[in-house]
């Protein structure tokens, strides 16, 4: 059993953790790093045979620390969504804009020029949410309505996937993919409404997705590294680019519109302030001892 205060701490870390990956543009995986905890989740995760039994505490209390983070920015972003959806978009937007900075950096831009396979990584990453951005416009979605049904579950289980797959991808939020097919409120309204049915397949979804996915990311990240960091910059930023569009689009008016470039700035400064307290808590981290907290 950890010690008390590290308990604290760790339980401390998951809340930020659940409410910072709640929030479209924030990505919780990029908290962790700023935190000192995502290799060694990263590592529980890919080899879990191993460090099930060694990292059981941590693993718990980090976890139920996260649950109670999501519980809560769930119930707040749900209600803000139904009322100020212009405005929150925008927010979100503002929020993606203030990391794009710390993404960029994780691309090493100090170690030379782009190769040719850092250019198709980064343009892969882009195009993903670009694919997005042309779907919209030949389709013009909006929120899809989600049945119990069998076709729902499957749906709300595939939602778990991409959940698991941008926990473990810093810089990439899964609030913002979903935003952008359509599947947020329908996530949001499942966890403050204790949906189980739907927050059963989400559930499995995540279980399925981190370990399918967690060694595949381990090892892109390990050996491929800053071809991996471009995908990762590219998927940020066309999700800022498809975001800011699609909120122009669907704003009813200019007066939502100014009230959303001031949403923005404020989800802006908001998301540069998280990634400095992340920056602060790495370095902390790494001026103490060598042990992951």
């Amino acid at each position: 059993m950890e010690s008390l205060a590290k308990a604290v701490k760790e339980v401390v870390v998951g809340i930020v953790v659940g409410i910072a990956s709640m929030l479209p543009g924030i990505s919780g995986a990029t908290m962790c790093v700023g935190f000192g905890i995502y290799e060694r989740i990263v590592r529980d995760i890919a080899q879990l045979r191993i460090y099930l039994k060694k990292d059981f505490w941590f693993l718990l209390i980090l976890g139920s620390g996260i649950v109670i983070g999501t519980l809560i920015a769930a119930e707040i972003l749900s209600g803000a969504m139904d009322r100020y959806p212009t405005e929150s978009h925008f927010l979100f937007a503002g929020l993606i804009a203030g990391q794009i900075p710390a993404v960029y950096l994780m691309t090493d831009p100090k170690n030379g020029r782009w190769t040719g396979s850092n250019w198709v990584s980064l343009a892969i990453g882009f195009a993903i949410m670009g694919s997005m951005l042309a779907l919209y416009f030949l389709d013009g979605w909006g929120d899809i309505e989600v049945g119990h049904d069998m076709a729902g579950i499957i749906l709300m289980f595939a939602v778990g996937i991409v959940i698991a797959v941008s926990a473990i991808l810093p810089g990439v939020s899964h609030s913002t993919i979903l935003i952008v097919i359509g599947l947020f409120a329908v996530f949001t309204n499942a966890i403050s409404d204790l949906d189980f049915v739907f927050l059963g397949a989400m559930g499995a979804g995540v279980v399925v997705g981190a370990l399918g996915f967690s060694k595949v990311i381990h090892y892109a990240l390990e050996r491929h590294h800053r071809s991996a960091s471009f995908l990762i910059f590219g998927l940020t930023a066309g999700s800022l680019v498809t975001l800011i569009i699609t909120s122009v689009a669907d704003a009813t008016s200019l007066v939502h519109i100014a009230a959303g470039a001031v949403t923005f700035v404020i989800g802006f400064v908001v998301g540069i302030w998280f990634m400095r307290v992340g920056a602060k808590q790495e370095s902390g981290e790494n001026t103490g001892s060598g042990e992951p907290a």
